[in-house]
Order: structure tokens, then C-alpha cells, then sequence
């Protein structure tokens, strides 16, 4: 039997991306003319037929009474409102209606009883798709329907049960800001975090600062905390392992006279003020990752709780201003 021409085939063939082959079939006007007229003679060429699963989603798209250009909708639930997950959210949202879906802001219910009349009312609306945005804190979704909804979470994502996300590499962001402290002139580089936090990058920070350690023979200086300690244990730390830098997130570090020369370098860009050294990671690429695999799950109908749930991790990039 023939091998089915696929998408990919056809964006092989053309040396273009296989988005732009799906943008290309799907109508969407966002390709200029002599790309669109390429991809369009190779699917002559090579005889591609459009998936029906392809249709279906068409199908999906299309299927609404509101006669606005967006024709179907996703959820962005925010769990932590703030300034970062908002931004998050207007990302996500352009990107979304670059492929044909509107984006719905809501605040994530919280109780059992809240997520299920929830999930009802999603469903009610024709809502199949939905993106848990940012937080820092855990949260039970038991109550969610989740073999009704396609579902992708941003950032490190430890909510119960849990999805596929998209987030920052943790890894490789730590081990970026312990190098670049260590060229900036910095020599006892501690890492300090609320074990909760920490935990939730499934230890990546952690084994990332001790790979910094060993390969540049660093002394690791650790203290990840259940709970934030007094501010005069953090000084005699701090003064009794000459600490001249600190990895570690907002608000953890206390404010004090004596600690004005730490420097500390911030491990994401969730609360960051003008002048601090962080890690941040791009949020176009981010709310891209997020929006196109939600929409893949929605095309093959990935609905419920992944056996396996994976990461899609972007690089950070490290600032000093």
C-alpha cells in the first residue's frame, strides 16, 4: 500500500516549516503569496489530501453561531493574577487568533464542587481546550471533567493531576546565571530557595547548581528552606561562608543594610524590579509552544489526564539590567 502523503512530506519537499503547510491549507491568510503558490503546487505534486482529523477540527472551529472572525474558544485559567501571568495570557491570546481561536480570560476555580459546575459550563459553551497559566502555588483539580478538554499548563506545573507544559529549562537556566555571576567577578555563589519552589522544577535547579560546582570547582553553598528563615540567620550565613552572591527568587532574601553588596541573581522574571540580574525566557515562544500544542491535542482529539505527562522547555536568557 502507497504511503500517505503527510503535511511534513509536503513541508519537506518546499523547505518550509509544517505550520506554514497548515496555515496554507487551513486558508489562514498570514503566509506571503509566493510561499502560499509553492506549498500549493507541491501538494499538487505530490498528491497530499487533507487529513480528516484536519477536517474535523475545521469542523470544530467553524461551529458557532457568533458571527465574529473567531469562531471557536479556548480557557486560559489564571490560578496567581498578576502583572506576569496577564502578560502570559495577552501573549497567548495573539498567538491564538493567529490560528483561528479566541482566548477566554478566567480565574481558576478553586474548590471541587467550583471546578466541576465549571467544567460543565465549558462544555455548555463549545470550549474544548483549555491552558492553565503560571502560578507558584499547588493546586487539587480533581474536580475537572478532564476527559472532556485538550489541556496544557504553563511553567513548572504542579498542580494535581498533572498536564503537559511548556516552561522554562531549568536546568540550563540556573547552571547560565551561576556562569555568568562566576565572569562577572563573583566567587562564593550560594543557591537559596523554599524547598516548595525548588521542588517543583523536579529538582533541576538543585542538580543543576551542583553541576556548576563540580565542573568549575566551586564550593556548593546550599540552603533550601521549608520555611523562610529569620533575617539574622540569613546574615551569619551569608558572613560565615563570605557568600558574595545568592541564586534565588523575589522575596526570599531579606532587605538589610548589611546584605546591600549581595548580589542577587533572580531565577525567572515573575516579580522583578528595575536593575535586578534574572533569567526570563521569551514569552512569544512560550504562548507559541503552548497555543500549537493545545491546538495538535485538539486535532487528534487528545482529551483527559496524559499517562505521561512531558515538558517543553524553553532556554532562558540571562539579564543584568
Amino acid at each position: 500500500m502507497k504511503k500517505r502523503v503527510s503535511l511534513r512530506d509536503v513541508a519537506k519537499h518546499c523547505g518550509v516549516s509544517p505550520m506554514t503547510v497548515s496555515y496554507v491549507v487551513r486558508n489562514i491568510n498570514c503566509v506571503k503569496a509566493s510561499t502560499r503558490q509553492k506549498v500549493q503546487a507541491a501538494i499538487r505534486e505530490l498528491g497530499y489530501e487533507i487529513d480528516p482529523m484536519l477536517r474535523a477540527l475545521a469542523a470544530y472551529r467553524s461551529k458557532s453561531s457568533n458571527p465574529t472572525k473567531y469562531k471557536s474558544t479556548l480557557a486560559f485559567f489564571d490560578s496567581e493574577p498578576s502583572r506576569f501571568s496577564h502578560s502570559i495570557y495577552e501573549h497567548c491570546r495573539r498567538e491564538a487568533r493567529e490560528i483561528g481561536y479566541d482566548l477566554t480570560y478566567f480565574k481558576q476555580p478553586q474548590t471541587h464542587e467550583e471546578q466541576a459546575k465549571f467544567s460543565k459550563r465549558l462544555w455548555a459553551q463549545g470550549i474544548r481546550g483549555i491552558l492553565f497559566g503560571p502560578c507558584q502555588q499547588e493546586f487539587d483539580l480533581e474536580g475537572f471533567e478532564f476527559e472532556r478538554f485538550a489541556m496544557v499548563g504553563i511553567g513548572a506545573f504542579q498542580h494535581h493531576p498533572a498536564v503537559d507544559t511548556v516552561c522554562l529549562d531549568y536546568f540550563q537556566g540556573l547552571y547560565l546565571a551561576a556562569q555568568r555571576s562566576m565572569e562577572h567577578g563573583y566567587r562564593n555563589i550560594a543557591l537559596f530557595l523554599l524547598a516548595r519552589l525548588e521542588a517543583r522544577t523536579g529538582h533541576r535547579w538543585l542538580g543543576a547548581y551542583k553541576a556548576f560546582c563540580e565542573h568549575w570547582n566551586r564550593k556548593p553553598l546550599v540552603w533550601i528552606f521549608d520555611t523562610v528563615p529569620a533575617d539574622k540567620e540569613v546574615l551569619d550565613w551569608v558572613r560565615k561562608n563570605r557568600i558574595d552572591a545568592v541564586l534565588t527568587l523575589s522575596k526570599t532574601v531579606p532587605k538589610h543594610p548589611r546584605l546591600a553588596r549581595l548580589r542577587q541573581v533572580l531565577l525567572n522574571d515573575w516579580d522583578v524590579s528595575p536593575g535586578e540580574w534574572h533569567l526570563s525566557g521569551s514569552q512569544e515562544l512560550i504562548a507559541k509552544e503552548s497555543i500549537q500544542l493545545l491546538d495538535n491535542y485538539l486535532l487528534h482529539r487528545k482529551y483527559g489526564i496524559p499517562e505521561h505527562p512531558k515538558q517543553i522547555s524553553i532556554q532562558a536568557t540571562f539579564h543584568t539590567e
